[in-house]
């Protein structure tokens, strides 16, 4: 939106469903919402071309908004097809590259296309056994999916077929302890990995 919403911002959603907008020349302010009074349990917040998509847990649905007004004040459309029953308890994270996925607290990787269901899964020679708690994924129909594996301190690497490529660990041992967090910025080619006591950048392996 020229003159109000023109600035790269950083969104935060908090425990009380409130969304924010925030960046160093405004600040905080609140993102309006329309039918805000009646989100509840919103899992994972995420945009894609200008849309707003919140995971709603206790409906079990996507809620898509599209830009209007200040906010978002038209009234969001269920982004999942009527027919599909979707279950969102225990959402870690969410991602789109024009399909949704969902990475399940049980180390579920789901994938949606269009509001349906796609079959998709993970291959299991990586020996995947304890909770996942985030992922990053690149735009590219091609690109790589990355896994955050706190458990055994790794990150998962496989393409968006499901097929294992790699797993990438840190040359101290404890470096990763406590991996909680994964971002990708693909412009400057580079993985941001949050853990509990730091936050690293690493350019992204070739």
């Amino acid at each position: 939106i020229p003159g109000f919403a023109d600035k790269a911002s950083l969104l935060i959603l908090d425990r009380n469903n409130n969304v924010f907008r925030y960046n160093r020349v405004d600040e905080a302010t609140v993102v309006r919402l329309a039918d805000a009074g009646q989100l509840q349990s919103i899992g994972q917040l995420e945009t894609y071309n200008g849309r707003l998509y919140l995971a709603v847990e206790q409906r079990n649905q996507i809620l898509r908004y599209s830009p209007a007004g200040l906010g978002y004040d038209e009234p969001p459309d269920n982004w999942f097809d009527p027919q599909v029953q979707a279950n969102l308890a225990g959402i870690v994270a969410m991602a789109i590259d024009s399909d949704i996925w969902l990475l399940m607290e049980n180390g579920t990787l789901l994938r949606y296309s269009q509001g349906r269901q796609l079959p998709f899964s993970l291959d299991t020679s990586a020996g995947v056994t304890g909770r996942l708690s985030d992922m990053a994924l690149s735009s590219a129909s091609d690109g790589k999916i990355y896994l955050a594996d706190g458990s055994q301190d790794r990150i998962l690497v496989f393409d968006k077929l499901g097929n294992y490529i790699e797993q990438l660990q840190a040359a101290e041992s404890d470096a990763l302890r406590g991996l909680r967090g994964l971002y990708l910025d693909e412009v400057n080619g580079t993985l941001f990995i949050l853990t509990q006591t730091a936050l690293y950048s690493h350019p992204l392996p070739n």
